[in-house]
C-alpha cells in the first residue's frame, strides 16, 4: 500500500501546481477504497487466525488479485 501510496502522490504532485485541498481531495479519492479495502480484508483475516475460523482465503486471495491488477 506504501508503495501505491508514493507512486499514485507522486503523479499527482507532478500534475499538479500546488500542494493544497484539491490534491489531497484527488489523491483520497484514488487511494481510499483500494486501502480500505486492504484494512478490512487483513483484519477480517486475522480475526479467522484468532477464531479459528477457516474463512474464505481462495476467495481473498483471488479478490486481492483482481484488485492490484487495475492500477491505483
Amino acid at each position: 500500500m506504501a508503495l501505491e501510496d508514493a507512486a499514485v502522490l507522486s503523479e499527482l504532485l507532478i500534475t499538479h501546481t500546488t500542494v493544497d485541498d484539491d490534491l489531497w481531495a484527488s489523491f483520497t479519492e484514488r487511494r481510499h477504497a483500494r486501502a480500505k479495502w486492504v484494512v478490512d480484508t487483513s483484519t477480517e483475516i486475522c480475526q479467522w487466525l484468532v477464531d479459528g475460523t477457516l474463512g474464505d482465503l481462495p476467495g481473498v486471495m483471488r479478490q486481492l488479485n483482481e484488485l492490484v491488477s487495475v492500477p491505483a
